[in-house]
């Protein structure tokens, strides 16, 4: 087996760092190789990187996989029109990860014309673009294309492949948090629920992939009133801790989560406590000036208005709006929110009461 294979397996056992050293060390001899003209060491090593830069990802380290990205992407630049497709969809998700969300849907709408003349237009290569315009439409509030986006994804999966495919379980967790940004989270629960079943065949029960699709289905269940809610997060969350530590994407998401049961309950001391974690997380992670900070900032805002306390609420809602405004559509809904905590906030100061 070689390192690469090796760190394969490391990634579907969800080892992110053990597997990240031993794909350095296989970057490190394709290197060689290519360099040596061996005729698919160019290949090899743009999988290489790609696996880089996504457990960087998984590991918390933006940076570092925008570098393995563009350094794939200059490998692949006469290369193989498939390869390089897969390292353009890499970087439009990495473009959406860091809030460039323009830049991203202009990489992406290039690349599904790729996909579709280089592959095919029922090819796994258009299902893999689809997907990535779905999650970018549905953070921007295009809900409808994000929508056509994931059903044309679907329909070519299920085609090519059955009902278990993997990537069925990617597009089922999409098209479940698609519904619950909508907030149609009855229609949400069967695609969030299909997406724990196909991926706990793939991976087995305690993953952190099998997390992560636990937390989505989590938090349409809470919104429907299940008591499931709060026991899948807490098995997600212990999971996250122990693959990834404290700090980490996926913990803080998950504990977003948890202190929505937190406020519900009317513990708005530990509610805040748990925003302010996350939000401290994110920025971290994120950069302080990422529309995605607008869900924390909101969440907070909304405890310290439930708490009595509208003035400092009023100053992370506009924050918020400030890092959505020009990026978002105007009726995205975590934008709806913001302005409607905000007005909130403001008659709550002007009332008598508060003079």
């Amino acid at each position: 087996m070689t390192d690469l294979d090796l760190s394969r397996e490391h990634e579907r056992a969800g080892r992110y760092a053990e597997a990240y050293d031993g794909v350095m060390v296989a970057v490190r001899d394709l290197t060689g190789g290519a360099r040596a003209g061996h005729p698919d060491a160019g290949g090899d090593l743009a999988d290489a990187l790609m696996l880089a830069s996504r457990l960087c990802l998984r590991l918390g380290r933006h940076d570092e996989a925008e570098r393995h990205l563009e350094r794939a992407a200059e490998v692949t630049r006469t290369g193989d029109p498939e390869i390089r497709l897969r390292v353009t969809v890499d970087r439009a998700d990495l473009l959406r990860a860091r809030g460039r969300y323009g830049d991203a849907d202009v990489m992406l709408r290039n690349a599904l014309v790729l996909a579709e003349e280089s592959c095919g237009p029922d090819s796994l290569a258009v299902v893999r673009v689809c997907n990535s315009l779905g999650v970018l439409h549905k953070y921007t509030g295009r809900f409808d294309e994000s929508e056509r986006s994931y059903q044309r994804a679907l329909k070519i999966v299920e085609a090519l492949h059955g009902a278990d495919h993997p990537y069925l379980a990617d597009i089922n967790h999409n098209l479940g948090g698609l519904n619950h940004a909508r907030g149609t989270h009855a229609l949400g629960e069967p695609f969030a629920r299909r997406a724990v079943e196909i991926r706990r065949l793939v991976h087995g029960p305690a993953h952190p992939e099998v997390s992560g699709d636990q937390v989505a289905l989590a938090a349409i269940l809470r919104e429907l009133g299940e008591e499931e809610a709060e026991r899948l997060l807490r098995e997600a969350l212990a999971v996250f801790e122990e693959h990834f530590g404290p700090e980490h994407y996926e913990v803080a998401s998950t504990l977003n989560n948890l202190a929505a049961f937190q406020y519900t309950r009317g513990d708005l001391e530990a509610a805040e406590a748990t925003y302010r974690k996350v939000l401290t997380i994110k920025e971290e992670l994120l950069g302080e000036n990422h529309p995605e900070l607008a869900v924390a900032l909101n969440n907070l805002a909304a405890t310290l208005r439930g708490s009595g306390r509208p003035k400092e609420a009023v100053t992370f809602l506009e924050r918020a709006l400030n890092l959505l405004d020009g990026v978002v559509e105007r009726d995205q809904p975590v934008r709806l929110a913001c302005l409607g905590n905000l007005d909130a906030c403001r008659r709550l100061m002007s009332s008598p009461e508060a003079r």
